[in-house]
């Protein structure tokens, strides 16, 4: 594959080497698989990067650029952490391969499009190389604590490295519970300090493992890691050491995250899944509860949707229980409850209690919930009707992918046609006016500190209790700074935004804050293409509401508690929110006494996010 995609270049290094007299010389030597073939393909690959793209090409981090290694094989070994931006797991995806050609574009592939350059999510600007699955649950597996007495427990140690040579030594195990004094920048709530402190902490020996990867900046976490933990992690490492470290920390930690999990001897089989003996009468008392209230009212006095409401809520009351029943007849440090735990699987803990609770409530193609729920388990199996009532959600998410994956890009494209338009024209329009974020309009997934995170403070930002100054207008909120503001108590922040710009044509710099993707303030870039994958992976999570990605996008937000499935408009929601059309047909722009006036942080970060 390899010799293929640079065999120009091969040609041309065999005649500069001396190897072949001409072209047609060099031709020769690569039909007949000559040694200098193999050192002219060594020499030529390090001169430019390879682009690989993965279909469908929903955001700009579908293609990025690798520096190529040669290997025996015929399929192309991508690094695991690069997998969350192409959507690609390894169970036989397909990607193409380009190499660039000029030195122009081998220039821009080296400074833009490398993976270790595209760290950030576009859409929200959170780390986009998190570990998952395995590295996942290496780090958990070292970080966790367990019950249980183990060798060497209540040693005391001066520093990591003593740590690490009785570790080598085998006098203490992974989860050997120490004393430990060590320079950490947290205290005993893992909440960081001005500067570190020299002090004795009591940590496990793989915690120090785990810190060992870590830069100073972040030494020491002292706490049980799970996805999220680890993803908040690389966070801070980007925020506080920047790009370069940041990519080398991750590595270290997938390095060290595969050999644990490996370690760990993590396995599952059908007898670690335990039924609790709770599950059969919590079902009947359902059962029960289902006939008196049936019996209680005459069949005239309830409606047909009202009977099922009540059924519904009965069932999903029944759920919660079985569930809560599985999670305590599970061993806490048992393989199948640190899998969930971690973050490891999909689903978490509620694919557990499919497993040995009961499957619950399911819907049927139109979105309604059907009143007979799935009872058994998948431990004891379906009967084939409670089978049959679970292939609704499959079909339909099938026939959804197939569907409305074309309305969902012809909706980008209208997107990106409304954005084009709007540029970064100049630094700072030089406006007083903005809109509120308020912490009382807080969503699941989209609290105050998030929102107002990569905007400027239009005003002053004072703390209510003793007034000190947090920010000045102008100021751009950092991550850090948003922390500040959220710990001080402030309830609302007046910040500058798209929506209330002055310039006439285009946006100011000042009024879009920072790109998301790059983590630095805004440039002389267009935008739109950055709703695009949220609004294809919507078409395809459609049957699964729990799912949807919670993107930073506010007309997103708008209408989240009305219209959550594509089924049901959500992408036509946000297409008329884009456009500024209401339901009914008119405008919404036309509703707006004036900019100032607006005061929704929902309603004004769609305009802010349409530009990105």
């Amino acid at each position: 594959m390899a010799l293929e995609l640079y065999r120009p270049f091969v040609i041309a290094r065999l005649v500069q080497n001396g190897y072949a007299a001409n072209v047609k010389g060099a031709r020769r030597l690569i039909e007949r698989n000559r040694p200098e073939v193999w050192e002219a393909l060594e020499g030529v690959i390090g001169d430019r990067p390879v682009l690989l793209n993965r279909a469908p090409t929903l955001h700009r981090l579908g293609i990025q650029a690798f520096e190529p290694i040669l290997i025996e094989g015929s399929a192309i070994q991508l690094h695991p952490l690069v997998t969350t931006a192409f959507n690609a797991d390894f169970d036989g995806d397909q990607m193409a391969v380009h190499v660039p050609l000029s030195q122009k574009a081998v220039q821009e592939a080296r400074e833009l499009m490398l993976a270790s350059r595209n760290l950030l999510k576009p859409a929200d600007g959170e780390p986009i190389i998190s570990p998952s699955k395995d590295m996942v649950l290496g780090v958990y597996y070292l970080t966790m604590p367990q019950k249980a007495a183990h060798k060497g427990d209540g040693r005391v140690f001066a520093d990591m490295d003593e740590v690490e040579l009785a570790y080598a030594l085998d006098q203490v195990e992974v989860h050997t519970e120490i004393k430990l004094r060590v320079k950490t920048w947290y205290d005993d709530k893992n909440v960081r300090l001005p500067e570190p402190q020299n002090r004795m902490i009591d940590t496990t020996v793989g915690r120090v493992l785990f810190n060992r990867v870590l830069p100073e900046q972040v030494q020491f976490v002292n706490k049980k890691l799970d996805k999220g933990g680890v993803k908040d992690l690389i966070a801070d490492v980007y925020e506080l050491c920047g790009q370069d470290i940041t990519t080398q920390v991750a590595d270290r930690i997938k390095s060290i995250g595969f050999e644990y999990a490996m370690k760990s001897g993590t396995t599952l089989a059908v007898a670690d899944i335990t039924i609790p003996p709770e599950r059969k009468p919590i079902i009947d008392d359902a059962l029960k509860a289902v006939e008196l209230v049936l019996a209680r009212l005459p069949p005239r006095l309830l409606t047909e949707q009202e009977k099922n409401e009540r059924e519904i809520a009965i069932w999903q009351e029944t759920t919660d229980k079985v569930a809560d029943a599985v999670k305590k007849h599970m061993d806490p440090d048992g393989n199948l409850s640190t899998m969930a735990t971690s973050g490891a699987t999909k689903g978490g803990f509620s694919t557990i209690s499919q497993l040995a609770g009961m499957r619950g409530l399911m819907a049927d193609p139109s979105g309604r919930i059907i009143p007979m729920p799935i009872r058994s388990n998948f431990r004891e199996g379906l009967t084939a009707q409670e089978y049959f009532i679970s292939t609704h959600g499959a079909r339909k998410g099938l026939a959804d992918t197939a569907l409305r994956t074309a309305d969902a890009g012809y909706l980008t494209r209208r997107l990106v046609d409304i954005a084009q338009d709007i540029i970064i024209n100049e630094y700072d329009c030089g406006t007083r006016d903005g809109i509120w974020i308020r912490k009382a309009d807080d969503v699941a997934g989209q609290s105050m500190q998030s929102r107002m995170y990569s905007r400027l403070a239009a005003e002053r930002i004072l703390d209510p209790k003793t007034g000190e100054v947090l920010a000045e207008a102008n100021d751009v909120i950092t991550h850090e700074l948003a922390r500040r503001i959220a710990l001080a108590g402030v309830t609302e922040v007046k910040v500058r935004s798209p929506m209330t710009c002055e310039l006439e044509h285009g946006i100011c710099a000042k009024c879009y804050g920072i790109d998301l993707g790059r983590g630095e303030m805004v440039g002389p870039r267009l935008g739109g293409r950055h709703r695009r994958r949220p609004v294809h992976r919507r078409t395809w999570h459609a049957t699964h509401p729990a799912h949807l990605p919670h993107r930073r996008c506010g007309f997103r937000r708008k209408f989240r508690h009305h219209d959550r499935s594509p089924a049901r408009g959500g992408n036509l929601r946000s297409a008329q929110a884009a456009e500024g059309r209401s339901r009914r047909g008119g405008r919404l722009a036309a509703r707006c006494a004036s900019p100032s006036r607006i005061n929704t942080p929902t309603c004004a970060k769609s305009a802010s996010n349409t530009p990105k």
